[in-house]
């Protein structure tokens, strides 16, 4: 599809380019449960990213499973 005037076009959404983001360097289960945690926890969004988070994330996720997920440190 052409556009007349391209810089005008909004998208949303993550973008899909070069830097999109890559998943397969990460543990499948251990992403479908940080997804499955942050639907379920939207309030723990907005530290997504920090040290902090990730910390306190591997910690309520292993004692969800009974510690499954340690090696992903």
């Amino acid at each position: 599809m052409a556009f007349a005037k391209p810089l005008l076009v909004r998208r949303r959404g993550i973008p899909w380019s070069r830097n999109a983001l890559r998943t397969d360097n990460v543990d499948a289960g251990f992403l479908a449960a940080a997804i499955r945690h942050y639907v379920c926890h939207p309030e723990h969004r907005a530290a997504i990213g920090s040290q902090a988070e990730y910390r306190r994330l591997l910690a309520e996720l292993a004692d969800r499973d009974g510690g499954k997920d340690e090696g992903n440190r």
